[in-house]
């Protein structure tokens, strides 16, 4: 199941909730796809990028990534 999938125009991705996030970098280690990156004050999970297999899910200290 492919993260990425449009259903009545609606794209469906990972979202990592910068209010609860702590910038860790787990999510963009355990990625085996390279999909999340990050600047000086987001993570971000590229939904062209991304697979839906939710590894960075588990491992997230916080509960950010919301799937």
């Amino acid at each position: 199941m492919e993260a990425a999938l449009v259903e009545a125009g609606v794209l469906k991705q990972h979202l990592i909730d910068p209010e609860i996030c702590i910038r860790c970098n787990t999510c963009e280690a355990t990625c085996p796809v390279g999909a999340i990156t990050h600047d000086d004050r987001n993570y971000v999970v590229r939904a062209d990028i991304c697979n839906g297999c939710m590894d960075c899910i588990s491992p997230c200290p916080t509960g950010s990534i919301d799937n």
